[in-house]
């Protein structure tokens, strides 16, 4: 078994055998270097670092030798934490952070919080943009009346958002101060990216990740609110007399 009782301390414990005098584990991190411990106990411990991937094997040894090679574990420590880290404030409501890359890192979370709000993101990237602003959308769906249906998180109750469904067969538009909106006559069919944006006076905020909205051509509705069902009836092909 192998485990960090506290960061920066890795134990590795192991069954005992029969007939073994004592042990010795190696430890061997990604980067290459080695240590090893000998004991003629079941548990060794190391020092351990940050962001490591880690692969251990144990032998077992008497006056006859040494044991055939077993299974080889590994572990992976937790990613080193940024310490770099860079605000920039760059408008009166958004504020750029950025910061060195990190071993062991494989996505940042950034978060901003004033006792009530809390504001964050996430990204691969060593960089980050907060605002005040940032609308997320949560849900997009179509009614029976073949209305577009969108609903975000608000960030700001001074903001009016607005959403825009893009793709080739044209640009829609709703807007609202509220945390939902609806657009309509979006063509059948069509793939369109949605996203949102925000804006008081303070500015205009970032668009939010785009969510894709696929409206389908199982049927289509008319100007006057008609709806016209696509039907398909295969004829069977009559066989000819010889």
């Amino acid at each position: 078994m192998i485990q960090e009782d506290s960061p920066g301390h890795l134990s590795v414990t192991w069954s005992n055998v029969d007939l073994g005098d004592y042990y010795v584990a190696f430890v061997k991190s990604d980067d290459g270097l080695e240590v090893h411990c000998n004991t003629s106990l079941t548990q060794c411990n190391f020092l351990s670092e940050c962001g490591f991937t880690y692969f251990i094997s144990v032998f077992a040894y008497n006056k006859a030798g040494q044991s055939p090679l077993g299974d080889i574990f590994n572990y992976t420590t937790a990613p080193c934490c940024p310490s770099d880290i860079n605000p920039v404030l760059v408008s009166s409501d958004r504020v750029e952070i950025v910061w060195s890359p990190v071993r062991g890192a494989e996505l940042y979370e950034t978060k901003a919080v004033d006792g009530y709000n809390v504001v964050e993101c996430n990204d691969t990237a060593p960089a980050c943009t907060l605002s005040a602003l940032d609308p997320e959308i949560k849900n997009v769906s179509r009614d029976a009346f073949s209305m577009i249906n969108v609903h975000w998180r608000a960030t700001n109750d001074d903001a009016t958002y607005t959403v825009t469904a893009q793709g080739e067969k044209g640009l829609y538009q709703c807007s609202s101060v509220g945390e939902s909106c609806t657009m309509g006559g979006l063509p059948c069919g069509s793939v369109f990216s949605v996203t949102a944006v925000a804006e008081t006076q303070a500015g205009r905020s970032l668009p939010s990740y785009s969510v894709p909205l696929e409206t389908g051509i199982t049927f289509c509705y008319l100007a006057q609110g008609t709806v016209i069902y696509f039907s398909y009836i295969p004829r069977r092909k009559e066989m000819m007399q010889p």
